[in-house]
Order: structure tokens, then C-alpha cells, then sequence
């Protein structure tokens, strides 16, 4: 899974099992040296990337749905499930006001930011 922080700048590609980051984006993603932290568990790797997906939701990312939650579930859609996938979901759901499905986390989460729907 991809995740990381919102920069401004050039796009850069950064590839984590073999998934590269949408090119349209221009959010750069790149790897958060906590969550690779091998002494972490599951649960707080899982943590990590909910706060993280949960972050990169902007009024530009909502619109164009490249923010780290639409990633998420397109990428549950496609079938890409790793290790960290199910407690990485229901993190992101829980921290959604324990959402029903990513599209309410979204809307919830983008509310929240203040972003007009």
C-alpha cells in the first residue's frame, strides 16, 4: 500500500509492492519511516496509515479522488490485500465515526475538514 504526506512541488513516484502512485496526483506520497518500523505491530502500522489516509483528504484530493482513503478501497476493489489491509480498514473506518463503507468515511472525514459537499 501507498500512503504518505502531502508536499507541494514536483510529482515523484514512489513504489511500495510494486503499486505506483497516481502520476495525475499532486500529492506526493512517500513512505512514513514509522510505519516500516519493524518493532510496530500490525495494529499500530494500521494506525499509522489511517491517520495518514485520513490527512491526505483535501478539498483537491476529495474532487479528484486521490486522497489516501479513495486509494484504499480502489485498491481493496482490485483485489490488492496485504497483511495490514483489514485492521488498515477498519481503522479508517472506526476513526470515520465507525463508517459503513469508505465512501461515508470519506464523505465524513472531508465534512470534517471542512470541505462543502
Amino acid at each position: 500500500m501507498v500512503i504518505g504526506r502531502r508536499q507541494t512541488g514536483t510529482i515523484r513516484k514512489t513504489m511500495i509492492i510494486g503499486l505506483p502512485c497516481p502520476q495525475s496526483s499532486r500529492i506526493v506520497w512517500s513512505i512514513d519511516a514509522e510505519i516500516l518500523d519493524a518493532n510496530r505491530t500490525q495494529e499500530e502500522k494500521a494506525e499509522l496509515l489511517a491517520r495518514a489516509a485520513i490527512a491526505s483528504v483535501t478539498l483537491e484530493t476529495y474532487a479528484t479522488g486521490m486522497d489516501g482513503i479513495q486509494y484504499l478501497a480502489d485498491n481493496i476493489h482490485a483485489g490488492v490485500v496485504t497483511a495490514l489491509t483489514e485492521p488498515y480498514a477498519q481503522a479508517v473506518l472506526e476513526k470515520a465515526g465507525n463508517a459503513h463503507d469508505f465512501y461515508q468515511a470519506r464523505k465524513i472525514i472531508a465534512q470534517r475538514m471542512g470541505i462543502a459537499l
